[in-house]
């Protein structure tokens, strides 16, 4: 609860532009939010393998269509460039309607999955819109 709240705070004064994550701090948190989904899997029956799937699913994607499009393409595909779907999003709209566009697709879904069960077939809506959204904004 103490990190959510610090991030809400944070995410207050980044959005009236007093303060900013940086590099650090965006390595940082989805390393700590990867051992907390670690951490409740292991420990717990709180959070299911297929939830964390559906919590990872927009970034993985993102991650893999990207290492297969720079082999594709002979360059290094550890090398950074701006062809991640957030680059994209933000070419169109600001960086704070994109990361509200993100953070729908990667957490209604997963509520929504939470309400009426049928886990895959909200996956399946999730890696349709996280397409739909490249093919759409890519150019």
């Amino acid at each position: 609860m103490i990190i959510i709240c610090a991030n809400l705070f944070f995410a207050y004064l980044n959005y009236h532009g007093k303060s900013f994550l940086g590099n650090n701090g965006s390595y940082f948190l989805p390393f700590l939010f990867g051992g907390f989904f670690i951490s409740a899997y292991n420990n717990s029956a709180e959070i299911f393998a297929d939830e964390i799937v559906m919590l990872m699913l927009i970034p993985g994607l993102d991650l893999m269509r990207l290492f297969f499009q720079r082999i594709a393409n002979n360059k290094n595909p550890l090398k950074p460039d701006r062809n991640h779907l957030h680059h994209y999003l933000i070419s169109s709209y600001s960086t704070t309607e994109t990361a509200a566009v993100i953070q729908l697709l990667i957490w209604i879904p997963f509520v929504l999955s939470q309400i009426y069960g049928h886990i895959l077939l909200f996956i399946t809506v999730q890696v349709f819109f996280y397409f739909f959204l490249y093919f759409k904004y890519k150019d």
